[in-house]
């Protein structure tokens, strides 16, 4: 974890290093147009390819099939926005390269087996939710099908019963 602290602050400094660099160069107020311009360009680049990662999931779920963009794309698209929020020409780098679904499938695939090794070792432990909608006026919500309780490995299912009607 350290590791990742310091390189993110070796890399904000290298960020806004060059950023002055850039700033000399080329002035300061064409400097703060740029920073501004890539801000908005990240705003754009996010909102137009999370909606097209939430269309592909949507697509796919509907269909029946499993979602070829995972979470993950769409956590790499919202970090490769906020690195073209962030001024800088290093971060705009970064978060430009994040917005490229070639580059975020490949990063995202390395990620992913990252997770599974850390599932597969036990440093990763995964736990999942189920959410179910409210019950609608005049009726009442069903609940799951199942209780699936885990204790120390050992998987146990249980079939949920009704409540009793008290009517």
């Amino acid at each position: 974890m350290l590791k990742w602290i310091l390189g993110l602050g070796v890399a904000a400094i290298a960020d806004l290093y060059l950023l002055f660099v850039v700033g000399g160069a080329i002035g300061a107020w064409p400097t703060v147009a740029l920073v501004l311009a890539t801000a908005f360009l990240g705003v754009l680049l996010v909102r137009s390819e999370g909606l097209r990662v939430v269309r592909s999931w949507r697509a796919a779920v509907a269909a029946g099939e499993v979602p070829e963009e995972g979470l993950l794309d769409g956590l790499l698209v919202l970090a490769g926005g906020a690195l073209l929020v962030l001024p800088g020409p290093f971060s705009d780098l970064v978060g430009v390269l994040l917005m490229l679904p070639p580059v975020r499938r490949r990063l995202a695939a390395r990620m992913r087996l990252g997770i599974e090794r850390g599932i597969r070792a036990g440093h990763v432990q995964v736990v999942s939710y189920q959410v179910h909608a409210a019950p609608r006026p005049g009726g009442r919500a069903e609940p799951p099908p199942l209780d699936v309780i885990d204790t120390v490995g050992e998987t146990v299912v249980e079939p949920r019963r009704l409540p009793e009607s008290t009517d």
